[in-house]
């Protein structure tokens, strides 16, 4: 009985089925997106890519110059004298649904190809046309030799599975010879039993499912990953290892990825100076204090910067101050001004008592004393009204605040500035170059703020004094000014009567680096293939560039969606 125990659990061989995230089984590897066979062909007017997948050719058609998407063409693919004319991507799915899905691909047409899946190389003839145009393309699609793949329901018997078979087998036949020693119809039923579970083990060890699709369709509960539509088009990037970066022309299409071909040409060297708004000298007027003396407002109080002012308007009042030393002397200099007075007072009114008004010469003296008492009046007069006079401020010119140094109370030495007087539309621009620069090549100037907005300029001259080891420009506007603040920082642009030669980019297409001088740009070199280029550039204006150093006649870089292709180099595996 024992035997039989031991023979019948041969009949329950172990089965693995795999778990979540891995595989037990001989699945058959999905083709890498590189693996599908595909060609490029470039014309004058068209540059065609195709891609030979899930039973048909794929055909993207695109303007060579800027990359962008054709559409309204009619194709012919001649392949092995079969023609066959291209349909608009999904055309045939749309006219059934009634919908425009194939709007997302534009440029993007297709063909059967059945004759085109057996290995080895093609030759295709391509006949492009439109209404304004004819091109014929050739090309060669090279269909690569594949393996037949393992099914994915079995898989085949590995050295200790066959190993194990065998040491079962001779186990059985062992214990078949003993038994046959003693009895006859136990021996029949232990080899009954033996070769039953023999082929057990060889049908489960054969016939075991391991891929996840047939454990999912016999265990319930297990998630299939659902296969990839064959009719929506490759869009998976990829670097490559020299650098570059591989963009299917789907993805180009979706990413909507433009490019400009560049042709060298000789424009002005120019260069850009930081530089700042400052007074325009000729309309910036300054309120100083003519003494030392203390500031009061006036009934209406000291203007605040911002204010318009009119000529003659009262803007503050000064009160002159002195030193105790000569405020000593001015008092004592009125005590006797104050006596001279009273004794000539007195003299006169003795003068008049003792001679009376018929002394001729008496009248003389009389006279001549009332003088000197007018003069002592007036002289303590003026010195009085010096000691307690608070002189006025007023605004020299129309014109606006622009600074106010004002404080009630304020003290404030002789020729202070206590308010500057602008014009709110007359400035002028201060840019600092170096030292060595000749500024008689300086041919034009332009600002630019850090909205965007510019204006020409008009080199006015420099100092012959340096500003932190930098030689001060001035510049003067050529047209009317916003409303701007004295001290708004900008940029300066120049252009020299030098020329350099280098390509006219936009500044959308220029990616910048840590370096000022450097940028990178992306270089269309292949129909799917993209290099960043390192590249040396001179600021033109507002919205170009100049590319001194770096490109070649006829590149075409990238305009639209650089910032695009660096985040998927950097993301792409």
């Amino acid at each position: 009985m024992r035997w039989l125990i031991l023979i019948a659990c041969l009949w329950n061989p172990a089965v693995a089925f795999a778990h979540s995230g891995h595989n037990h089984g001989g699945e058959t590897a999905s083709a890498p997106a590189e693996a599908e066979p595909r060609f490029s062909s470039s014309g004058t007017h068209v540059t065609l890519v195709g891609i030979l997948k899930a039973g048909r050719l794929w055909l993207h058609a695109d303007d060579p110059a800027s990359n962008a998407p054709i559409d309204a063409l009619h194709i012919d693919v001649d392949a092995h004298g079969i023609i066959e004319r291209a349909v608009p991507h999904n055309s045939q799915q749309d006219s059934q649904r009634g919908t425009q899905q194939g709007s997302q691909y534009p440029g993007t047409y297709s063909v059967p190809a059945d004759g085109l899946a057996l290995p080895g190389k093609h030759a295709l003839v391509v006949t492009v046309q439109s209404a304004a145009y004819t091109e014929l393309l050739t090309a060669t699609l090279t269909v690569p030799a594949s393996a037949e793949p393992v099914a994915s329901g079995s898989a085949p018997l590995s050295w200790d599975k066959a190993l194990s078979i065998l040491l079962v087998g001779c186990l059985v036949l062992y214990l078949a010879w003993r038994q046959a020693r003693a009895a006859t119809q136990p021996f029949i039923l232990t080899v009954v039993l033996g070769s039953v579970g023999l082929c057990s083990v060889l049908l489960s060890s054969a016939y075991i499912v391991y891929n996840t699709t047939s454990v999912a369709a016999v265990v319930p509960g297990i998630p299939i990953q659902p296969a990839a539509s064959a009719a929506e088009p490759d869009t998976r990037p990829r670097r490559l290892p020299d650098g570059a970066t591989f963009i299917p022309k789907p993805a180009q299409t979706l990413l909507q990825l433009r490019t400009l071909p560049v042709h060298p040409q000789r424009l002005p060297r120019s260069l850009t100076l930081p530089g700042r708004i400052v007074n325009d000298p000729q309309s910036t007027v300054v309120v100083q204090a003519e003494q030392a003396g203390r500031l009061s407002p006036p009934a209406h109080g000291f203007p605040l910067p911002g204010t318009r002012v009119k000529k003659g308007e009262l803007l503050a009042h000064l009160q002159p101050v002195v030193s105790s030393l000569d405020g000593a002397r001015q008092r004592a200099e009125l005590a006797a001004l104050e006596k001279d007075l009273y004794l000539n007072q007195r003299q006169t009114e003795r003068l008049l008592a003792q001679l009376g008004t018929q002394n001729t010469t008496a009248n003389v003296s009389l006279e001549v004393g009332r003088a000197e008492q007018a003069a002592l009046q007036r002289r303590i007069e003026l010195l009085r009204a010096a000691l307690a006079v608070k002189l006025p401020m007023t605004a020299p010119v129309d014109g606006v605040i622009g600074e106010a140094n004002a404080l009630n109370g304020a003290v404030v030495p002789a020729g202070g500035q206590v308010f500057s007087i602008v014009d709110p539309t007359r400035f002028w621009m201060q840019a600092l170059a170096l030292p060595d620069m000749d500024t008689t090549q300086i041919s034009s100037a332009q600002a630019v703020l850090h909205d965007g907005r510019s204006f020409p300029l008009a080199f006015a001259g420099h100092g012959y004094q340096l500003n932190n080891q930098a030689l001060p420009l001035r510049f003067r506007p050529l047209a009317a000014m916003p409303a701007l603040m004295v001290g708004t920082l900008l940029d300066i642009r120049l252009q020299t009567r030098d020329t350099v030669d280098g390509v006219r980019l936009p500044r959308t297409a220029v990616l910048p680096s840590a370096d000022a001088m450097g940028a990178t740009v992306w270089v269309r070199t292949a129909a799917e293939r993209f290099e960043p280029r390192r590249v040396e550039i001179q600021s033109v204006d507002e919205h170009t560039v100049l590319a001194v150093k770096g490109l070649q006649p006829g590149d075409r870089v990238v305009d639209n969606g650089s910032t695009l292709l660096s985040m998927i180099q950097s993301a792409a595996p």
